[in-house]
């Protein structure tokens, strides 16, 4: 229907209000709306901005159903929505906080030393790889505390076959000092210095250290007993020189090392047991390194060979495999490399018809143990 101005009736199709009847006696303001109720209806007005009004009458209980079910409209969206929501909740909790709830409970397990696996797939790749790069890990842990085991064990055993190996050393100790006393009373002279010799030999390799190092005085004593023994097995054939200064024998090198260097130079200079040959043995420092040169008279040795040998990588595993017939050399050149660093070691030349090895170590006036029991 339309109204003009002062709220008459000018058009209506609803029986109930006619042409010429005042509905509104105040009307709204122009652009503005209102809303009464007359004669059972609900009378909705709007206002145009040249005066005119147009209006709806609805009948009161039609309005009300209209409203209930717009009401109940209202509700319904309100009720999905809150729906959706909660489904995009749980479905975002299963999609990550329960992955990182596993994540947190797999990491309080493992640093409770729990490392059993719980394979779990989250249908997200990178919770995925997260998981298994955590199982990865405890797999790698596992592998380390069995090498960690292994390794307890073969320390054991090792300390087990030390004790016995012992055993035969006391043994021959022993008799070697019934031996000498024997000799000593039958005026043996020269099985008797043999004999001493020998047994000083076992005497100085059974003492009980816990250090990996020894004073060179030390280590001379065993190798002057060593020399002893080739000069009474050579006879005049084999002559040794030895130069070390007083500052020097009170060093500290790395234990049973120039023995087996001593033993390896007479076994490659003797060209024949009847032919003189000269071992020289001389330790000095030079530009803060500790030099121990150790001459023949042999030249047959491959330099190239003995750089090979001596080639040594932890990382490599195709260098850590011993060499039988040059055990002694490699097995020095490693325990050097490992207890002082990679910058010492042996290396070897021929000079004037002489072959001359060379070991260098770090001057060392205390033993590097004692240093490490102090701060343990």
């Amino acid at each position: 229907m339309e109204m003009d101005e002062n709220g008459i009736v000018q058009y209506s199709n609803n029986p109930v209000i006619v042409k010429g009847q005042k509905l509104l006696s105040e009307l709204p303001e122009k652009e503005g709306y209102a809303v009464i109720n007359q004669e059972g209806y609900k009378i909705m007005a709007y206002r145009s901005s040249i005066g005119y009004v147009n209006a709806i009458a609805l009948q009161e209980n039609i309005y009300q159903k209209e409203m209930n079910m717009w009401r109940l409209k209202l509700v319904v969206i309100i009720l999905a929505a809150f729906g959706i929501f909660s489904s995009s909740v749980f479905y975002l909790y299963r999609l990550v906080c329960k992955p990182l709830n596993q994540f947190q409970k797999q990491m309080i397990q493992v640093g409770n030393g729990s490392l059993q696996e719980a394979e779990q797939e989250y249908e997200i790749k990178e919770f995925d790889d997260l998981m298994h790069e955590v199982e990865q890990m405890k797999e790698q842990i596992r592998n380390l505390i069995d090498d960690v085991v292994e390794k307890e064990k073969s320390i054991q055993r090792t300390e087990y076959e030390k004790l016995l190996y012992q055993i035969n050393p006391h043994f021959l100790y022993n008799t070697l000092d019934s031996i000498n006393w024997l000799a000593i009373a039958n005026d043996e002279d020269e099985i008797s210095e043999m004999v001493t010799a020998l047994s000083d030999m076992f005497r100085l390799s059974l003492t009980k250290s816990h250090s990996s190092y020894i004073r060179v005085a030390q280590e001379m004593e065993y190798v002057r007993s060593y020399l002893v023994l080739q000069q009474f097995r050579y006879e005049d054939c084999l002559s040794v020189s030895i130069t070390i200064p007083d500052t020097v024998a009170e060093l500290y090198i790395p234990r049973f090392t120039l023995q087996p260097l001593v033993e390896n130079a007479i076994k490659h200079g003797m060209i024949s047991p009847d032919d003189p040959f000269a071992i020289d043995l001389e330790i000095f420092i030079r530009e803060h390194t500790l030099h121990i040169r150790i001459g023949n008279d042999g030249t047959r040795i491959s330099l190239e060979q003995m750089k090979k040998l001596l080639d040594f990588d932890a990382s490599r595993q195709e260098l850590l495999d011993f060499d039988q017939k040059s055990y002694g050399v490699q097995n020095i050149q490693r325990r050097i490399q490992i207890l002082c660093g990679i910058s010492y070691g042996l290396s070897y030349e021929i000079r004037n018809n002489r072959t001359w090895c060379d070991l260098t170590l770090p001057v060392l006036e205390h033993d590097p143990s004692e240093k490490t029991e102090d701060l343990q």
